[in-house]
């Protein structure tokens, strides 16, 4: 089922019908976040098994060219902007939610994925036909400074049931930021330490630390970047990551 419509949850068959209008008007969205894996991972009971949780929104990305078109298409859709939010992040993100019942909340990233850190995506949202490339997604959950069980779940899932990575692709990202770098590194090795208490078979973690010990194999044996070099200088001593307030259950 994955990047394919099925029996799948209502919020991704929203997260379709968005992309899919969007498409059709000539603007680019692709979903990222928990959307984008449960896209891309097609799997549903195995993000269950792995206590993942429902999806409470849909997370999409776009670009800056796009952002009126943006506005005029949620308009049409049943969506109202959250304009306080579209002030304070200055363009940069904008959050929707629809005047239906339920309603459906909507993130939308511009550009860049800002979080613990941030990620340029102008680049990535012409791969893929409804979510961001497995590498991006994998990213976006290594990047998180204080792992949650859902960031966990995911980043398993991304690891065990999801297409090929592009290794080169996150290697050279890595490599030209320290910070990046050094969280990322981090995480997956907390993902992999917390793999026996996530009730997988014993062939099923093995899977999962071998594709980590590749991932973190390619990215050690990638040149770094000057401006890399410059940072891992001053290493933990300086703050390497942005803090933000989103929630939850860190694991």
């Amino acid at each position: 089922m994955a990047e394919g419509a099925g029996s799948e949850p209502p919020l991704v068959r929203e997260a379709r019908r968005l992309i899919d209008d969007g498409r059709a008007r000539g603007l680019r969205l692709r979903a990222l976040g928990g959307t984008g894996v449960v896209m891309t991972i097609g799997d549903d009971s195995l993000l269950e098994r792995l206590g993942r949780g429902p999806l409470k929104d849909v997370d999409l990305a776009g670009v800056s060219e796009d952002r009126r078109g943006y506005r005029r298409l949620f308009d049409d859709l049943g969506y109202d902007v959250d304009r306080a939010l579209l002030v304070a992040a200055e363009g940069r993100r904008f959050a929707f939610q629809s005047r239906s019942r339920p309603s459906v909340h909507v993130d939308l990233f511009i550009d860049r994925f800002r979080m613990c850190h941030e990620l340029d995506l102008r680049s990535r949202l012409e791969l893929g036909t409804y979510a961001l490339p497995a590498a991006d997604l994998l990213l976006q959950k290594l990047q998180v400074v204080a792992l949650t069980r859902k960031d966990l779940a995911d980043a398993v899932a991304l690891l065990l049931a999801g297409p090929a990575l592009d290794l080169p692709y996150l290697a050279a990202t890595l490599a030209d930021d320290w910070g990046l770098h050094h969280t990322a590194l981090t995480t997956l090795g907390r993902v992999v330490e917390a793999l026996p208490e996530l009730g997988l078979s014993e062939a099923e973690r093995a899977a999962v630390a071998g594709a980590a010990d590749r991932l973190r194999a390619t990215v050690e044996r990638e040149p770094k970047t000057r401006r890399w070099r410059l940072r891992a200088a001053i290493g933990t001593r300086r703050r390497w990551y942005q803090e933000v307030s989103e929630d939850t259950e860190t694991f």
